[in-house]
């Protein structure tokens, strides 16, 4: 059995800081039209948003690359959850192409937020 994890945070004033900055173009620039589309409600809300961030981080870390190395870009990553309510997540073009070449049968992710965003993400193998 294999298992790779990635984990990170981010400071939700400071990211409510880029939000009211960038405005709907940060969002967009991060986020998939399926994520923004699920958090319309709450587009003004920097947790919501930073936490999903954080996730996205952590994705690529457990993938043992970041953002842009490798090619994976910040929408290759999308945030979604179950309709209980669990958070997952699923990955597209570059880094669904890492993903599979490095042979991940299953993955877990976790939120939390309060006055930081954290995010960790678990891959497993049975190889």
């Amino acid at each position: 059995m294999r298992l790779a994890n990635g984990c990170d945070i981010v400071d939700i004033q400071r990211f409510s800081r880029s939000m009211k900055r960038g405005g709907e173009r940060f969002l967009k620039r991060l986020f998939t039209a399926r994520e923004l589309e699920l958090g319309a409600s709450r587009l003004t809300e920097a947790e919501y948003w930073a936490v999903r961030f954080a996730a996205k981080e952590a994705v690529a870390k457990a993938l043992g690359t970041g953002i842009w190395r490798s090619g994976i870009a910040w929408r290759d990553i999308e945030i979604l959850k179950e309709p209980q309510g669990q958070p997952y997540f699923e990955v597209k073009g570059q880094a669904l192409d890492l993903y599979q070449s490095q042979g991940w049968e299953a993955k877990s992710l976790a939120l939390s937020h309060d006055s930081f965003a954290l995010a960790t993400v678990v891959l497993f193998s049975t190889e």
